[in-house]
């Protein structure tokens, strides 16, 4: 998870820094926090940091406000998972209007931090059946199902889908990392496949529906072969 915490005090960041950090802990769920001292620091980053999953977001800061600077947020990321911690209630109806998760009041309690990130969680997980990709200056939300097969290129990555392609700037692990569903296979250190658009396996190389004809490494036609099976079987079973 990637979480950034907004707050023009120092003593506010780290305190909620360290209540974030008890929560994933506790949850054995691994965590990158990112603290920023300015709404237009955090505004100036989004571009680089687009990927993050939930925003922790003080209203009143010198210059932009927590509240600015969260319907910006929202117009280039319909799912962020935004919080808002402040000492102001004058803000609350305006705060909800950009679909924030809850409002807390400081000093807030910590039980109540954590029950907000319960239900950022569950909405992330709702999330997780879609890709938020940042294509040259635009973010495209697409299905992960609609994915035929990943292609590393470089510092590159080349997404194939059944209407069109992305070509974003990724790491492959990191695309792994997101594509962790039973029906998605790393053939090789390059391409990732989704087992559900394979329309033929030989020793040689696999077909997809798409067209598209991949080489088969050498040692991964059983492997590759059980995969495809295994997911084939899986969905077959769902649906009796």
């Amino acid at each position: 998870m990637k979480i950034a915490i907004c707050d023009d005090e120092l003593v506010q960041r780290e305190y909620i820094s360290a209540s974030v950090q008890r929560y994933f802990n506790e949850k054995v769920i691994p965590v990158c926090i990112q603290e920023y001292e300015s709404a237009e620091e955090l505004w100036f980053q989004f571009d680089l940091n687009s990927d993050i999953d939930i925003v922790l977001l003080d209203i009143q800061m010198a210059g932009m406000d927590g509240v600015s600077l969260a319907k910006k947020l929202r117009s280039k990321n319909e799912a962020l998972s935004i919080i808002f911690i402040t000492a102001m209630t004058d803000y609350i109806f305006e705060g909800f209007q950009v679909n924030a998760i809850n409002y807390l009041l400081k000093p807030y309690e910590e039980e109540k931090l954590y029950d907000c990130l319960n239900k950022a969680m569950e909405q992330c997980n709702k999330q997780d059946s879609y890709l938020l990709l940042r294509v040259e200056k635009e973010i495209v939300k697409i299905k992960k199902d609609h994915i035929i097969r990943v292609e590393s290129e470089g510092h590159y990555l080349n997404i194939f889908t059944g209407e069109q392609s992305y070509r974003i700037k990724r790491s492959m692990k990191e695309m792994e990392s997101v594509l962790i569903e039973d029906n998605f296979f790393k053939i090789s250190r390059s391409d990732i496949l989704n087992l559900y658009s394979i329309a033929r396996i030989t020793p040689k190389e696999v077909s997809l529906m798409n067209g598209d004809k991949i080489l088969v490494p050498r040692g991964k036609h059983r492997e590759i072969s059980e995969a495809f099976m295994n997911c084939h079987f899986r969905r077959e079973n769902m649906q009796c």
